[in-house]
């Protein structure tokens, strides 16, 4: 089931703050069957939309905040809201001088939205944007409040404006993210309605660039947030930012074994209390390109945010993996979700795939697939578990031989445990794949991928002979020497430990 929508020329005109602001709202209903996970949701808006944030509200709901822009770049914020029975319901917040970037949501206890984006004056796409606007929907995407944060001292290219908000157990919302300058931070108090408490500027003194990934709630009555930040060095260490209630900050590096430099993006979300599962995003260099892998590790924030466990490495071989926003996501620690798009060109084994793996609290690795289908690029740029178990991922998706380069529609699919973890000989979706092979075409050297387990490769030629025989040992990357194999097309025919198998081709140069 493929479903668009158009969105043109219905506009409700409300004033605020002597401000006209264009609200449109259109009510669509996307069902999609209780017996299959393999559709999606496809909103086109003819231009381009891209989902930047995703969470889930209090009853259930996933409010997912999107980038929406027309034939002259101006863009704007999109809040779509989807609920367990994948029924869809968007809503654009159209200020028509000023363009509205980076949206992010943040679900209060009331169950009430704070939508906050980063604004530019009077259409000023040159990337300077020098204030917050604040948002504050009720759960049927009322407009209850509306504010603006003035940033002080100097303005934020908009591409490095990082601004996250939470709310802690006592009710108390901070905020906490990064200048453009990439020197200093800002972190705020705000209420419900969006009105600013206080705010203050931290200045690093560290005098590298800092680049600000994420932040999590407090553990503790004393402390406002925990921040993530990277740019340090290129030695595999980063920084958690505690700040405390009084703005008061301090840093911890935190250091993987050796070899895992040049982690970035990091994200975390608390397993219980004290300890939380993070996720970076790790990349080094290989025959002149930048491959880059998901890198899981659990750390105890009560001792000095100490590695306990981890570091788990999950990636494609022939990709640049670039996580997901809102990972890991779960309900249920058995559950847990991560994900990570192609940030490379499309190539002609996988076409723009999307991966993602479930893990259990121990990093356990439970099962990985690649989804999409060929002749498309997709672009996954977030995740959010859902109550039922499963997961909402969505994103961009291209029509690479069909749609002009600069039409780029948004993706909304729902995927259950069972599709991640069992064969994709046994999901209803045919592009399913456990397996993921590099270079395809190839020359000399493959690499094969996969979460399976006990699996044994049979090469296959043209003449339906077995030219090769390869097991896989427990792991996830796997190189073979196919020199001695002449050039043409073949089957690999993978086989697991319990007799299930698939097949992929693969061309030798």
């Amino acid at each position: 089931m493929k479903t668009q929508f158009k969105m043109k020329n219905l506009k409700i005109i409300l004033q605020l703050n002597n401000y006209k602001y264009w609200i449109i709202s259109l009510l669509i209903a996307c069902f999609l069957p209780t017996s299959t996970t393999a559709q999606e949701i496809i909103i086109d808006n003819e231009f381009g939309i891209e989902p930047g944030t995703i969470t889930k509200d209090n009853i259930g709901n996933i409010l997912i905040g999107a980038l929406v822009n027309d034939t002259t770049y101006f863009w704007q914020t999109m809040i779509i809201k989807v609920t367990p029975e994948m029924a869809t319901t968007c809503l654009m917040i159209d200020d028509t001088l000023n363009e509205l970037f980076a949206p992010r949501i943040l679900v209060t206890q009331n169950n009430h939205y704070i939508v906050h984006a980063n604004e530019g004056l009077e259409g000023n796409n040159s990337g300077n944007l020098d204030r917050l606007a604040i948002f504050t929907f009720n759960e049927n995407l009322e407009m209850l409040n509306f504010n603006r944060y003035h940033m002080e001292l100097g303005v934020w290219a908009w591409n490095d404006i990082k601004v996250h908000f939470i709310q802690n157990e006592n009710g108390r919302i901070f905020g906490f993210g990064s200048r453009g300058d990439n020197f200093d931070y800002v972190v705020l108090e705000i209420t419900e309605s969006g009105d600013t408490v206080r705010t203050k500027r931290i200045h690093s003194g560290l005098g590298n660039p800092l680049i600000y990934s994420d932040v999590i709630e407090a553990n503790h009555d004393s402390i406002a947030c925990y921040g993530f930040v990277d740019g340090f060095d290129q030695q595999g260490s980063w920084k958690v930012v505690t700040i405390d209630t009084a703005f008061n900050f301090t840093y911890t590096t935190i250091t993987l074994p050796q070899g895992y430099g040049n982690i970035w993006d990091v994200h975390a979300t608390w397993l219980n209390d004290s300890i939380y599962i993070a996720v970076g995003d790790k990349g080094f260099a290989e025959d002149r390109f930048i491959f880059e892998e998901l890198v899981l590790y659990k750390a105890n924030a009560n001792n000095n945010h100490e590695v306990v466990a981890g570091p788990l490495r999950i990636f494609r071989p022939d990709t640049t993996d670039l996580p997901a926003t809102n990972i890991p996501t779960f309900v249920d620690p058995n559950h847990i979700y991560v994900g990570s798009y192609r940030g490379s060109s499309p190539g002609s084994s996988y076409n723009g795939r999307y991966l993602v793996a479930m893990v259990d609290e121990n990093l356990n690795l439970l099962g990985m697939k690649s989804l999409g289908k060929d002749g498309y690029q997709y672009d996954m740029k977030g995740m959010q578990a859902t109550d039922d178990l499963g997961c909402v991922v969505t994103g961009t998706v291209h029509d690479n031989a069909n749609s002009p380069t600069y039409d780029w529609d948004m993706f909304i699919r729902k995927i259950m445990p069972e599709q991640i973890v069992g064969l994709a000989e046994e999901t209803d979706d045919p592009d399913d794949s456990d397996y993921f092979i590099y270079p395809n075409p190839g020359n000399n050297l493959v690499r094969i991928s996969t979460a399976r387990r006990g699996v044994e490769a049979c090469f296959i030629d043209m003449q339906g002979n077995t030219v090769m025989y390869r097991e896989i040992d427990p792991g996830l990357d796997h190189s073979f020497d196919v020199s001695n194999l002449p050039s043409g097309f073949y089957t690999i025919i993978f086989t697991d430990e319990n007799g299930f198998t698939e097949k992929i081709k693969w061309i030798k140069n």
